[in-house]
């Protein structure tokens, strides 16, 4: 039997369901619960949580998210952004694992759309 997840109000416009963790976009800001062994809720932490957290570090308008395996990616101000797991799938360039959004590199903020998949993510995004 389905139940309302706490926390979250009314104004849910995008959910996201990963591996061990669920994300939504609530007023234009991010929100993650569930397991969190590498950060993939993104608030700093690597603690779970069975009610929803505030994602941290993501200012403006959040339009999409979308959590992987052990990551969670999202779309803020146009610009692509990814946090939890290391081993070079969050798109910085490096091999580290993040618990805060770190910006996805090369791809601007022409980003119209984001997927994260088990160990790896694509978006769209266009050139002006």
């Amino acid at each position: 039997m389905p139940v309302e997840v706490q926390g979250l109000g009314s104004q849910v416009t995008d959910i996201s369901a990963g591996f061990w963790h669920n994300c939504a976009l609530v007023d234009s800001a991010a929100w993650c619960w569930g397991r969190n062994d590498y950060g993939q809720l993104g608030n700093g932490s690597t603690q779970e949580s069975a009610v929803p957290v505030p994602v941290q570090g993501l200012s403006g308008n959040v339009t999409a998210i979308s959590a992987g395996g052990y990551h969670t990616c999202a779309i803020a101000n146009g610009a692509a952004w990814c946090w939890g797991t290391s081993g070079g799938i969050l798109g910085d360039g490096t091999s580290q694992q993040s618990s805060f959004p770190v910006p996805v590199s090369g791809l601007g903020i022409n980003v119209s759309a984001i997927a994260a998949g088990n160990v790896g993510t694509c978006a769209i995004a266009c050139a002006r």
